[in-house]
């Protein structure tokens, strides 16, 4: 399921470097480039608003899986200490490595500012705030032809990823999420606080993109559904009645308390389904090095060959972004992972 989510993102994100995004304000609520008062897109660019927000539910989808299993490890745990510490095991080796290779290696391969000029920007010593949450995209001078000179727009999640982890440690530390019928009343409460304050103020809402308070409560809607997995019904019809509740609430932003949770039903239904299960996958998941290779490796591409359309840039790049992606996992990820034990 995170295999197939971060392909769906990568194939979305083939289309977003290319400069396939909608110019009548569908991002309109997105960080400005430095130096300008223009707004860059970091939303998954697509051909009509109903595609770009089919796409744009692949990052409520990984939330609410990861809030899914992430659950599990920190039940198994109990120790808020240890809970952390694997959770700096499995995320921040991988990224220090991507980030560095982005600003040392991709970098001074693409950049149009001298060796001396490129090092002493400080555009060059801010992208490696990205490793502690510090969202910071740009490198000086790299990707400027590109339609876009972002260079990893993945990273705009990795704040909301730290909030979720903090709060799963706060829950923890108070023994609240060992107690589900505690946590669901909270849950509940703040599900309606939360409806009321984006239909009636906009709070979290967004025009197209998902705001942090939403995949935050994406995650924690992945909380609950694993606490009370047993008593959750995975059937047909259940399934049928989550896709139309998302159908009828997904294309309006100001409802986005509202789709969690029959997307949660979804992601979760098919995580269940043996008929999705890749055998010759398992011990691997390169899911995370294509979050972090993608997006840089898709621009160099494009860089590279500023003519490539999308149905040869999406093959190459992807080819080159699982190797990657390997490489990562059984270099780094995995032997730090090893260090659990």
């Amino acid at each position: 399921m995170r295999l197939s989510l971060a392909v769906l993102i990568f194939y979305a994100h083939t289309k977003f470097a290319l400069g396939a995004f909608d110019t009548a304000g569908l991002f309109q609520e997105t960080p400005m480039a430095p130096g300008t008062t223009a707004p860059l897109p970091v939303a998954l660019p697509l051909l009509s608003e109903i595609k770009a927000r089919l796409y744009v539910l692949a990052v409520p989808m990984f939330f609410a899986l990861s809030g899914f299993l992430v659950t599990g490890s920190a039940l198994r745990l109990g120790s808020v200490t240890r809970f952390l510490q694997f959770r700096v095991l499995r995320i921040l080796p991988a990224l220090l490595v991507e980030i560095s290779l982005s600003a040392l290696l991709l970098g001074l391969l693409f950049s149009t500012f001298s060796l001396r000029e490129y090092l002493s920007s400080p555009m060059f010593w801010r992208y490696f705030g990205n490793v502690v949450g510090l969202n910071w995209f740009w490198l000086p001078g790299v990707f400027s032809q590109n339609p876009s000179a972002l260079i990893n727009v993945n990273l705009w999640t990795l704040p909301a990823e730290l909030d979720c982890y903090l709060i799963m440690a706060v829950l923890m530390g108070t023994r609240i999420v060992r107690h589900r019928n505690l946590f669901l009343a909270g849950f509940c409460s703040a599900t309606l606080v939360l409806i009321v304050a984006s239909l009636g103020t906009g709070y979290g809402v967004r025009p197209s993109v998902w705001s942090i308070p939403a995949i935050v409560y994406c995650f924690f809607t992945g909380v609950v559904f694993f606490q009370w997995r047993e008593k959750i019904p995975l059937n047909r019809a259940w399934l049928l009645i989550s896709v139309l509740m998302v159908i009828l609430t997904f294309r309006t932003a100001r409802f986005c308390f509202l789709v969690p949770i029959p997307l949660t039903y979804i992601v979760v239904y098919l995580g269940c389904s043996a008929r999705l299960a890749m055998p010759f996958m398992k011990g691997r998941d390169y899911s995370y090095g294509i979050y972090l290779y993608g997006f840089p490796i898709t621009q160099a591409v494009v860089a590279t060959d500023p003519g490539v359309d999308r149905w040869a840039l999406f093959p190459v790049a992807l080819a080159v972004t699982l190797l990657f992606a390997a490489l990562s996992w059984h270099w780094i990820e995995k032997p730090f992972l090893r260090l659990k034990r």
